[in-house]
């Protein structure tokens, strides 16, 4: 009897770390600036609109149109057997309500370039959510160093001490409001993969309509009755509602279940720079030396946590590949009489 190893796990230990398709990045890159466009909206609506109230009519204008889709392709929602109508429920809650509420409190306190920056920090805490709660997701070297590359470009990026105030109190309030809305969307992105039992339409439509109720709720509660508002702040919430919003989430799903939560987190290194760009050109805020470092670095970042020229081993199978190559050195034996 001869001792064979098999080079399944080695195999394994590689083709994780192969590059996302073509495809997948160039849904990246599309939602990135739909994400980057929406921090310059939300400071326009926030002009004619409370913080609450601009997040309640977001979702629901974003409710009413996953609902129309999904109502057309003949309410399609369940794919497998298996339920989870609790993550269901979490999906809205931390994909929507809470982390939009967030950023429309934060920004009344800091510009929409420095909220922008604020959601780089998802990547970072979706790579360890990922590689313990998500069975197929692997954290690699190179992942890891991409992700340190792009943390001191964020760094960069904030500027701290011209663009930002820590000495105040207020501001620092609407930073971490802001951060904290990051930390939401890195746990629903975890939870998304997830849920690949629902039809993702079907699953957008409902997580809209459990946000949009949540919304409802905490703007009522902490503001009252909703204000009047001018046409062209309903025309922004709008716009708001269906593309940063709505169609944003169903390339958000879709890049989760072709690419996975770590994959993803890469647009949180992508759309701070186009935050900055909408803010610059729309907001007239300052482009400076340490700006355009920490795009160079940020983008740089990106570049290695996903290109890769040849496999690598993960750190999660790296000591059992280890062990699989010792035994692969031992001596082969045989039951065979003859070869005794």
């Amino acid at each position: 009897m001869k001792i064979i190893v098999s080079q399944s796990t080695d195999q394994r230990c590689s083709d994780k770390t192969l590059g996302a398709s073509t495809s997948s990045w160039i849904q990246l890159i599309i939602l990135s600036i739909i994400w980057g466009g929406a921090f310059f909206l939300i400071e326009l609506a926030l002009r004619g609109i409370s913080p609450g109230w601009l997040v309640a009519a977001r979702m629901g204008a974003a409710a009413a149109f996953m609902c129309l889709l999904w109502a057309f392709q003949g309410f399609k929602l369940h794919t497998g057997s298996t339920r989870n109508w609790m993550g269901l429920v979490l999906l809205g809650v931390l994909n929507t309500s809470i982390p939009f509420f967030l950023l429309s409190w934060g920004q009344q306190h800091v510009s929409s370039s420095v909220a922008g920056v604020s959601m780089a920090s998802a990547g970072l805490i979706a790579l360890p959510l990922s590689h313990y709660f998500v069975p197929d997701e692997i954290v690699t070297k190179q992942k890891i160093m991409g992700c340190s590359v792009g943390f001191f470009g964020i760094l960069l990026l904030f500027n701290i001490g011209k663009n930002t105030s820590l000495g105040n109190s207020v501001e620092l309030a609407g930073l971490l409001a802001c951060l904290f809305a990051a930390s939401c969307y890195a746990m629903s992105s975890v939870l998304l993969k997830n849920l690949s039992m629902y039809h993702p339409v079907g699953l957008s439509a409902l997580s809209m309509l459990v946000g949009a109720l949540v919304s409802f709720i905490i703007a009522l509660g902490i503001e009252g009755t909703p204000p009047p508002v001018s046409n062209e702040t309903v025309g922004v919430l709008l716009l708001l509602g269906i593309v940063p919003t709505a169609v944003a989430n169903l390339i958000r799903i879709r890049i989760i279940r072709d690419a996975g939560p770590i994959f993803l987190s890469n647009v949180s290194y992508l759309c701070p720079a186009w935050a900055v760009v909408f803010g610059a050109l729309f907001l007239k805020d300052e482009i400076s030396a340490s700006l355009i470092g920490g795009l160079i670095m940020i983008l740089s970042g990106v570049a290695i946590s996903q290109v890769s020229h040849r496999p690598t081993i993960s750190l999660k199978y790296s000591f059992l590949c280890r062990e699989r190559l010792q035994i692969s050195k031992l001596p082969k034996f045989s039951s065979s009489k003859s070869e005794a």
